[in-house]
Formats: C-alpha cells, sequence, structure tokens
C-alpha cells in the first residue's frame, strides 16, 4: 500500500471514534500516558464506559495497554502515530 492510501485508511479510522475518544487521543498526544481513571475524569463518564471506550481504542489499534489490573496505563501505539 502506498503511503498515500495509508493516511487516507487513517484519518477514516477517526470518523468511527465518539468524542470522548479523540479527547482522550488528544490528552495522549500531549501527556503520553493515561489511566482508565484519568479518561472518565476527563470525560466526565462512569469507570465501565472509559473502559469500554479504551478497550475500542486498543481494537482499533490507536492505544495500546501497558501493565495490568490497578498498575495499567495506556499510551499511543506508536506503529499507527508513525502512519501519519
Amino acid at each position: 500500500i502506498d503511503p498515500d492510501t495509508v493516511r487516507m485508511i487513517y484519518r477514516e479510522g477517526l470518523k468511527d471514534l465518539n468524542s470522548r475518544q479523540l479527547n482522550a487521543l488528544d490528552y495522549l498526544r500531549q501527556n503520553k500516558t493515561i489511566k482508565s481513571k484519568t479518561y472518565a475524569n476527563i470525560n466526565e463518564v462512569s469507570l465501565p464506559i472509559a473502559l469500554k471506550d479504551i478497550n475500542e481504542l486498543i481494537k482499533f489499534k490507536f492505544v495500546k495497554k501497558v501493565g495490568s489490573y490497578r498498575g495499567a496505563y495506556y499510551m499511543l501505539n506508536e506503529a499507527r502515530e508513525n502512519v501519519k
């Protein structure tokens, strides 16, 4: 796939995200990591909704999970970010 097509696919992927998820991606570009509780706080949603949104971001490969349980946090997936 040529680079322009890859960029187009990347941009198109953003249209499937909700405003909370886009807000989190902006937060991650500035802060490098985010925890599920922080996601819930900045988007004013419950923790279960935050986790649902984050899991979608993982599924679409926008973010990756580091750690597990209470120590888990999320980072931008560099492989996806380098596509821009």
